[in-house]
Parts: structure tokens; C-alpha cells; sequence
């Protein structure tokens, strides 16, 4: 792996190349470490500027043979390569801050949403009451007023019989006493009769 400039990033070639390191045992697993650090009291080791962007490829292509390639390799056909920018303090500090405000402001959205949709389900569920109520009283005063205009309908017809019956009554009593004199006049007229007839 080397350290190489912008172009030799771009075109996967070795140009201003450092060497980094060297992979020692093929076909088997290695790692390369590198420590991120603006100073080093080493001599020849690397150093990471704030602001500065740093470039990293291998041209080798997987094979022995291969590992000596300056230019190709896994960095053209696998995308072997890596950019570093090293960012100043005070940009962390502008990100961080930039980055607990959008926290806060994706919270703040949150809690927003959430006592909005609060409201609505406590406004649904009044709603909803309000109208079961509404529709409860409607069907009680609608069954009371029918109750009772049946029960006055029950007791003006109980009445109208009632004095339908008394009228006829009254009436054949009427008729019974009318008949009752009529009956007592022919008697007493027929009884005149045949007395007169007697004393003649």
C-alpha cells in the first residue's frame, strides 16, 4: 500500500508514492496500521494536517508477480484505494454543533408529532363520545314521547269507549222508561175502558 498524491489517486498510479506497508504473508490474513496524528516526534513518519486530504492505493493485482505494478491494479479494477480529509477542531466543533442541532430539531419534530396526534385521538375519542351521548339522549326522549303519545292515544280511546258505553246505556234506560209509561198509559187506558164498559 502507498501513500500517493491527488493524480496518482485518481489515475491509480505510484506518483510522490510512500511506501506504507508490504503484505508478507500471501494467502493469508494481514493488516496494515497507520495512527491519524498531526505531529509524530518519529522521524520520516506520517503526519495529518487539518484541512489537508490524504491518498492511499495499491497497484499490485493479487499475485506474486503482480506486486511490484506501478500503475492498474486492484486500485483500477476493484477500487482498491482510500481518501483521508483531515478536518481542523474547530470544524468538528461546527459539525457536532450542526449535528445536535438537527438531533434536537428531528426531537423537537417528534415530540411535535406526537402531541398532535395525542390531541386528534383525545379530540376523536370526545367527539365520538359527545355524538354516543347526543344519539343515546335522542333515542330516549324519542321512546318517552312516543311511550306517552301511545299512552294518551290508549287513554282518550279508553274514554271515548267509556262514554260511548255510558251514552248507551243512558240511552236504553231512556228508551226502557219511555216504553215502561207508554205500557202504564195503555194499561190504565184499557183498564178505563173496560171499567166504563162495565157501568154502562
Amino acid at each position: 500500500m502507498f501513500k500517493v498524491s491527488q493524480s496518482g489517486y485518481e489515475n491509480c498510479q505510484l506518483l510522490d508514492e510512500r511506501l506504507i506497508g508490504v503484505c508478507q504473508t500471501p494467502g493469508q490474513q494481514s493488516s496494515i496500521s497507520i495512527v491519524f496524528r498531526d505531529f509524530s516526534p518519529l522521524p520520516g513518519a506520517l503526519e495529518f494536517k487539518p484541512g489537508d486530504s490524504y491518498y492511499f492505493i495499491t497497484t499490485s493485482d493479487g499475485t506474486k508477480n503482480g506486486i511490484d505494478r506501478r500503475s492498474g491494479g486492484l486500485c483500477a479494477s476493484e477500487h482498491m484505494k482510500i481518501k483521508f480529509e483531515i478536518q481542523s477542531g474547530q470544524l468538528f466543533i461546527w459539525e457536532l454543533i450542526y449535528d445536535s442541532l438537527l438531533l434536537l430539531l428531528l426531537l423537537l419534530v417528534i415530540v411535535v408529532v406526537t402531541v398532535v396526534v395525542v390531541i386528534i385521538v383525545v379530540v376523536t375519542v370526545v367527539v365520538i363520545i359527545v355524538v354516543v351521548t347526543v344519539v343515546v339522549v335522542i333515542v330516549v326522549v324519542v321512546t318517552a314521547v312516543v311511550v306517552i303519545v301511545v299512552v294518551v292515544i290508549v287513554v282518550v280511546v279508553v274514554i271515548v269507549v267509556v262514554v260511548i258505553v255510558v251514552i248507551i246505556i243512558v240511552v236504553v234506560v231512556i228508551v226502557i222508561v219511555v216504553i215502561g209509561i207508554v205500557v202504564v198509559v195503555i194499561g190504565i187506558v184499557v183498564i178505563g175502558i173496560v171499567v166504563i164498559g162495565i157501568v154502562v
